[in-house]
């Protein structure tokens, strides 16, 4: 060590701290002579929240050197801040607190600061957890200074990020993992943002008791290198640790397929936002005429006693939830078809102008100011931890279920949104949050739960808008948008211009890490209508070839229009303008082949089985055209237009639950193509072993094309016909079966 410099190092990495302030200077990966930060002797050891201010002052400096790390001090006058980094055998670990009497004075601590990372330009890729998972290419040329991964804005879960996981890697060269080992879901920020070109990461702990006499961080922040192998290289290192926390103690979905409810095995589509006040019969018919399966919808908000309407109105107490308004002929039609329904609810929002406004001001959340959120938080929400919330969200949703005969209960703007931060000193729980917050939740949910299967003998799914990890123990289901961008919109508005050029795109992260242990995902945000254009075709399979259920949206326009008519927007629950774009049966119908796999022969994959890394295999792209128009028309992404660059054929990889894997190949496109295929793309294809290639029908099952019977080094083309779904099972010689 010399005075200027402090080293951790063994043959795989050497770091390097200043002496002077303990700021992270350097990060060497040794094995492959790569460089990933070259920091400034002047850099920023930490950030302190103070008053709503981040500050970085410090009056004294101290380390002390251990045998496999470093302890780090510093004096912030009456609050001592202290850091110990770990040294790994393949990265670092570390731990903050900050304590004494000035300490309360604080809310949270961001440290470590990666700062100054070096770039590769288009090669270098950032994949963060946030929305469940996006790729930004080039990162330091795109991302902001200000807002974009800093604070996260909606949805909140940890702060933005449905994990606590980002990776920065450069393809095929190196890379980093970037991962909060906790498992007990404490408030926390992984940051990422852009200054004078170059990229930095951060982690902020705190708000977990606002006044206390330390903030503590009770679990490792852990940097890792990689060999830059792609975002799915961090994500299994993070799996190995995800599968071992409480929140996947219930095991894989395969293993409890006999008690799983009708959510897993026999839903092939969903709907979002029909009207539940009013007789939307006729479109619940055509549907299930033409997709023919089975869907489950989740029926818009109207039917309160009390309108529950976007922007002019919501209920308070419990008079004004019931007696409920469900409209008889779209119930009716629903139980015919043989499809399952949810009411939904703004489960913890309410209104203080109507019933029981006492005890609901009583009863609120109080958000911190600044919120460190892109969110404003305007909000009237109850706090999850009081024992009124419990009571109330139990006793509403056993008597809505009751009188409506639903299958399910859906919440919107709920755990998954909203900052775990509350600051009333009066409630059940340290002003602050994070963890007694997410408790209070799940505390809501195993109640209501359990409530509600002693009523009716059944299990009740329960889904929420958007996931967090930490709730995979006690929701089922979760309604999203992010899959169906560019022609989309709210979780990822921050970057609606990156996502039109493509520098910026959604990957199945969260899925990669928990798709067979984790909910359903609702996503697509789709209408069965041409206008929308062709990029329709790509988002369906995408949404299948990952894992989720393609979901039809009425959320904020009309639906399709049945021989010329539409439903009016004075019978909707936002008032909407006229379209008249009429329903496409033809689109109805290519959603029907992949509801009909997702039920059939591909249901031991997409529902039960384990999503891997797809090979490396070349795919034709396509423009495609988009446009937007199923959202408010004061957002800025209404009536959005433009063309989309992305594969005419998709690709995902599944293993199935009692080994071997089949590759689905879809065409998405309305020209065939043809992929050259190699035995070396497929895993676990040894010489002389057997691929079989199959063709999906519209009743679900799978009709056998041809054999694939390679040698290593071989190469065999395979011709794709146009808006054709295929699966191509791969056998492992020493099964002797093919699965």
């Amino acid at each position: 060590m010399t005075m200027e410099q402090l080293h951790l190092q063994n043959g795989r990495i050497r770091a390097m701290f200043s002496a002077a302030n303990g700021a992270l200077l350097q990060i060497e990966d040794r094995a492959r002579g790569f460089l990933h930060l070259q920091g400034k002797a002047e850099g920023i050891p930490f950030r302190v929240e103070r008053g709503g201010r981040m500050l970085r002052a410090f009056r004294a400096f101290s380390y002390e050197e251990k045998p496999d790390g470093l302890i780090f001090h510093w004096d912030l006058g009456g609050a001592s801040l202290k850091a110990q980094v770990t040294l790994l055998t393949d990265g670092l670990s570390f731990v903050c607190s900050l304590s004494g009497p000035r300490s309360s004075l604080s809310r949270a601590v961001e440290y470590p600061l990666i700062q100054d990372l070096v770039s590769r330009g288009e090669d270098s890729f950032l994949a963060h957890a946030y929305a469940t998972g996006v790729l930004f290419q080039n990162p330091a040329a795109c991302l902001p200074s200000r807002g974009g991964l800093r604070f996260c804005p909606y949805p909140e879960s940890f702060s933005g990020a449905s994990m606590q996981l980002m990776t920065y890697y450069h393809q095929d060269q190196a890379g980093l993992y970037l991962a909060a080992h906790d498992g007990a879901g404490h408030q926390k920020w992984l940051n990422a943002y852009a200054s004078k070109g170059s990229l930095s990461l951060s982690h902020m702990v705190g708000f977990e008791e606002v006044g206390g006499a330390e903030i503590r961080q009770p679990y490792p922040f852990v940097i890792r290198l990689l060999k830059g192998a792609g975002w799915e290289e961090a994500a299994e290192h993070y799996r190995a640790f995800a599968l071992k926390q409480p929140w996947c103690a219930r095991g894989p979905h395969w293993q409890r397929r006999e008690q799983q409810p009708w959510l897993w095995s026999e839903v092939g589509y969903t709907t979002f936002g029909i009207n539940a006040g009013h007789d939307r019969s006729p479109w619940l018919a055509r549907y299930r005429g033409d997709i023919n399966s089975r869907g489950f919808h989740v029926l818009g908000p109207d039917w309160t006693n009390r309108p529950q309407t976007f922007g002019s109105g919501i209920p308070g107490g419990l008079a004004d939830w019931l007696p409920t308004r469900f409209h008889p002929a779209t119930l009716a039609a629903i139980r015919e078809n043989g499809d399952y329904f949810a009411p939904f609810e703004f489960d913890f929002l309410v209104a203080l102008n109507q019933s029981d406004q006492q005890r609901l001001k009583d009863n609120l959340q109080a958000f911190p100011q600044p919120t460190f959120s892109q969110d404003g938080y305007r909000f009237n929400m109850l706090c999850p931890c009081q024992p009124f919330t419990q009571a109330f969200h139990e006793e509403r949703d056993a008597r809505v279920q009751q009188e409506s005969g639903c299958d399910a209960m859906y919440y919107d703007i709920s755990a998954n949104n909203l900052i775990k931060i509350c600051l009333r000193e009066d409630h059940d729980h340290p002003p602050g949050g994070g963890r007694a917050l997410t408790e209070g939740y799940k505390a809501c949910y195993r109640q209501t739960r359990d409530r509600l299967s002693s009523q009716t003998g059944r299990d009740i799914p329960l889904g929420t808008e958007m996931m967090c990890e930490v709730f995979l123990g006690e929701l089922d289901f979760y309604q999203a948008r992010a899959w169906a961008q560019p022609s989309s919109t709210l979780e990822t508005w921050p970057f609606r211009k990156l996502m039109w050029s493509g520098q910026a795109r959604m990957i199945p992260m969260f899925d990669y890490v928990y798709h067979d242990y984790g909910p359903v995902r609702m996503d697509g945000w789709g209408k069965l209508v041409a206008e929308t254009g062709d990029l329709f075709y790509h988002i369906l399979a995408k949404v299948y070839l990952w894992g989720g259920l393609y979901e039809i949206n009425h959320e904020y326009s009309p639906m399709e229009a049945l021989d010329g008519v539409e439903n009016k927007g004075e019978e909707h629950y936002f008032h909407f303008a006229s379209r008249g774009f009429a329903y496409a049966g033809d689109r109805a119908r290519y959603l029907g082949l992949y509801a009909a796999a997702r039920t059939g022969a591909a249901r031991d994959y997409w529902v039960y089985g384990r999503l891997l890394k797809a090979p490396p295999i070349s795919l034709p792209q396509k423009e495609y055209s988009w446009f937007h128009y199923n959202h408010d028309s004061n957002s800025a992404t209404y009536e959005a237009r433009g063309r989309y660059r992305a594969e005419a054929v998709l690709m995902s990889l599944f293993e199935h639950p009692e080994g071997g894997c089949a590759l689905f190949l879809a065409n998405a496109d309305s020209q065939p193509h043809t992929i050259t295929l190699s035995a070396d793309h497929l895993p676990g294809l040894l010489p002389g072993a057997v691929a079989q290639l199959f063709r999906f029908q519209p009743d679900g099952s799978a009709r056998f094309t041809k054999d694939l019977r390679m040698q290593r080094g071989e190469r065999e083309a395979i011709v794709l016909q146009p808006l054709a779904l295929y699966m191509l099972k791969i056998k492992k010689k020493e099964r002797g079966t093919i699965l």
